[in-house]
């Protein structure tokens, strides 16, 4: 978060956050970063975010940037946050239930797609034919921000934390499924690893994995400010996979 100049980017959004009562999240805290850094949103932008369920980024950048923000999801239930989010702020969120793999936008409609912890639920050929989809309508010179879970590419059907299906990546199956489409280049990707260190090995030893205790003692829910130690303390961001549990990407369009 430090040498990547992400933390700034992080103590923006923290002040809504407690404004509308959202948690925190160890993950979260560097994905939400990494968009607001490498989106480089202005007011002259038009963002479509997928999947956004309860992030505040949408808002965020609606409010902070000034950017048109157009929100989805196939579920219209996970768009409560959103709706309630855009009543508490009077912001000017454009909510509207689509599908990712069959969005009904016409060619080169947004400047900036966003789909954070998003397109690895998306089961089947989901994720690619979606990808395709943010190519379509992204105009030349947009940027497509990505995050999703980066370990042994596995797919699993509801994960202990998860009531749903999810993907986890591999570098292979990343360039493959996420990175493959020809007119969208690879701007930046950054992993999030766990720092190589012997003292954070011998609390591994210790203690066993952090985020299992975080999360499966329900930490998040009851000391979710915990978190940003926890970040700063046990993710670091690498450009190469090196014990790593997710990926971060900016792709460009073509112009």
């Amino acid at each position: 978060m430090l040498r990547h100049g992400l933390l700034r980017h992080w103590l923006d959004l923290y002040e809504l956050n407690a404004r509308l009562g959202h948690r925190n999240d160890i993950f979260r805290n560097v994905e939400d970063s990494f968009v607001l850094k490498y989106g480089e949103f202005s007011q002259n932008d038009r963002v479509l975010d997928i999947g956004c369920g309860d992030s505040t980024i949408p808002s965020f950048i609606q409010l902070h940037y000034g950017s048109e923000v157009h929100v989805i999801d196939i579920d219209s239930q996970m768009l409560e946050s959103q709706r309630s989010y855009r009543n508490k702020l009077k912001s000017e969120l454009i909510i509207e239930e689509q599908d990712a793999t069959r969005l009904d936008y016409p060619d080169s409609t947004f400047t900036r797609v966003i789909a954070e912890s998003s397109i690895e639920h998306i089961p089947g050929e989901g994720d690619i034919q979606s990808i395709h989809e943010f190519s379509r309508i992204l105009k030349p010179g947009g940027k497509c921000l990505i995050t999703v879970p980066f370990i042994n590419y596995e797919e699993v059907d509801q994960p202990w934390y998860y009531a749903g299906f999810e993907r986890r990546y591999d570098m292979e199956n990343l360039q493959r499924r996420l990175m493959a489409d020809d007119d969208l280049k690879v701007e930046k990707l950054l992993f999030m690893s766990s720092p190589q260190s012997p003292f954070i090995d011998e609390m591994y030893g210790k203690i066993g994995n952090i985020f299992d205790i975080y999360y499966k003692g329900n930490f998040h829910q009851t000391a979710d400010n915990l978190s940003i130690g926890l970040t700063l303390g046990w993710i670091e961001l690498t450009e190469v996979p090196c014990s790593s549990f997710g990926a971060l990407i900016c792709l460009t369009k073509r112009v």
